[in-house]
């Protein structure tokens, strides 16, 4: 075993491989920046081609032992895509960071690239297979009918160095510990292969509300009546969230027999459109016992308005006592 000599200790001499331990303490390899080496559309008007932004990413030499390289690109970089293939094919191209060419180990260059990778095409495409000791930047997909590449085709797939980075983007790749902060106050974590949601105090919602003993006939015969209807302040514009709506209650026959049909309906836009959820029906045969009756809807969306969910209840036979309460609560997707 062999202790190497601090690096930067005030007396000592340092090589490059020195500096790149120094660069190891990194927690992970990637893009400094939220927005580093991001990857759009062209600028100057869409072609087959897209840009690089201008950033700086920690790349890993293909030896663990060596350390990793500081590669900075400080301007727009604008690759070429391939033309699309024939008809009934697609493709998946990688644009990639590196490998870092070191003439310590091979070759006379030192330098790093920008490139594409281009896929192999056909029906079900899978992305090709990313160069040793490069990274993923994006994944573009191109189909048959390709004539030049939007936003839209381009997914993002940057890893971040940092152990914690505040952006809205969050990785496609997951960084077991790494952890990641949106705008919103959002927190997720790499755990086990995926992120983990930690939503911020304030994304978190929940309401109930009494369903009122609705006594029929002539309430709820015939068409579905709205019952316990309770609204909910959206949480964050433009923030897709996963809305839970429950009614938990009891029929009671006022007659020999009633039955009722129920089910729960979830309003994104304040009341105007509506989800609705499967229909749970209930039978009480007495006047003496109440039987308990239950439902549960969830939808996920992006909110437009407030939300609002509701129960939706009507009977069948008989005479029909209604009653309960209905919870929602609203998490960040």
């Amino acid at each position: 075993m062999t202790l190497q000599t601090p690096v930067l200790n005030q007396n000592g001499t340092y090589d490059a491989v020195d500096l790149r331990r120094l660069v190891k303490a990194y927690p992970y390899v990637g893009v400094v920046g939220a927005d580093d080496l991001k990857v759009t559309q062209r600028g100057t008007g869409t072609d087959m081609s897209v840009d690089v932004a201008a950033g700086i990413v920690i790349l890993e030499n293909s030896t663990a032992t060596r350390g990793r390289y500081v590669c900075e690109s400080d301007a727009v970089t604008n690759l070429a895509i391939a033309a699309h293939p024939s008809t009934g094919s697609s493709r998946i191209d990688l644009v990639v960071a590196g490998p870092v060419a070191d003439s310590q180990y091979s070759g006379v260059a030192d330098s790093w690239p920008l490139s594409v990778v281009t896929g192999t095409p056909g029906a079900s495409p899978a992305a090709p297979a990313t160069p040793a000791g490069a990274i993923v930047l994006a994944r573009v997909a191109v189909s048959s009918t390709t004539a030049y590449v939007t936003d839209a085709q381009i997914t993002d797939y940057r890893r971040h160095a940092r152990q914690t980075v505040y952006t809205d983007t969050v990785p496609v790749a997951v960084v077991n510990g790494q952890t990641i902060i949106g705008s919103d106050g959002v927190k997720r974590y790499g755990a086990g292969g995926v992120w983990v949601v930690e939503p911020h105090p304030s994304q978190t919602a929940a309401g109930s509300t009494s369903v009122d003993t609705v006594t029929a006939p002539g309430t709820l015969t015939g068409s579905y009546v709205a019952k316990g209807t309770t609204t909910i302040t959206r949480p964050v514009a433009g923030r897709p969230v996963t809305v839970l709506a429950r009614f938990a209650g009891t029929i009671a026959a006022t007659a020999s027999t009633g039955a009722i049909t129920c089910y729960m309906s979830i309003s994104l836009d304040g009341g105007s459109t509506w989800h609705d959820g499967p229909g749970v029906r209930g039978t009480s045969g007495s006047t003496v016992t109440a039987v308990p009756v239950a439902n549960a809807y969830t939808y996920t969306g992006t909110p437009t308005g407030n939300i609002v969910a509701r129960l939706m209840a009507k009977n069948y036979t008989g005479s029909v006592d209604l009653s309960g309460i209905v919870d929602v609560l609203v998490i960040p997707a």
